[in-house]
């Protein structure tokens, strides 16, 4: 009986292995941002929102912005500066403005001033789905910042819902912090975010 039902069953499992061929066995290629730096000129931004600096001469401004998912709307976006303003939209909940106190904004700047985005890559993403498949939500971390010589510099970086983990520490850092200011000021974006880090 069961010699019977295998062989019944290994037309349909070959269709199915032919249309669908292993992960395993499909070489990857691997987008050109992998190994391109994260440091961005006006004609190779996202389309991310305005970063402006203030006067200081150690300003910057950031924003996480998202886009894809199941219909494709993103998870939300939110935008932050050195002087505590702050925004979040595209959210289901607890969207809005506002400022941050000093006090409450310092471990983001704290994360900001350490960071190295020279080193950092343009993306990062698992190399055996370098695309998000299936369904992912893709974030992209747009940061200007005022160098020590005075000149503006923007860089730019992404990655999907399952790569995270794969982004440098520095960034993880900036992201993580940047998350939690938002949530802390304006509330979780939602219900399931209430109490979480923020994983994505």
């Amino acid at each position: 009986m069961r010699t019977r039902l295998l062989l019944f069953l290994q037309p349909f499992v070959i269709t199915f292995l032919a249309i669908y061929p292993c992960e395993g066995n499909q070489a990857k290629a691997q987008p050109a941002c992998v190994t391109e730096t994260a440091r961005v000129e006006t004609q190779r931004k996202d389309s991310a929102p305005e970063l402006k600096l203030s006067a200081d001469p150690h300003a910057w401004a950031l924003a996480i912005t998202s886009g894809g998912g199941l219909i494709g709307g993103g998870a939300g976006n939110l935008r932050v500066d050195s002087e505590g303003a702050l925004q979040r939209w595209g959210t289901i909940r607890n969207e809005g403005a506002a400022n941050a106190q000093r006090v409450a904004l310092q471990p983001l700047n704290d994360a900001v001033t350490a960071a190295h985005p020279e080193t950092w890559h343009a993306c990062y993403v698992q190399p055996g789905n370098p695309n998000g498949c299936c369904d992912q939500f893709r974030y992209t971390l747009t940061l200007r910042r005022r160098a020590a010589d005075h000149k503006d510099e923007d860089y730019q970086v992404f990655w999907y819902s399952d790569s995270i983990g794969r982004l440098p520490t520095d960034a993880r850092a900036v992201v993580d912090a940047a998350r939690k200011l938002t949530d802390d000021v304006l509330g979780p974006k939602n219900k399931k975010q209430a109490g979480t880090t923020g994983a994505k």
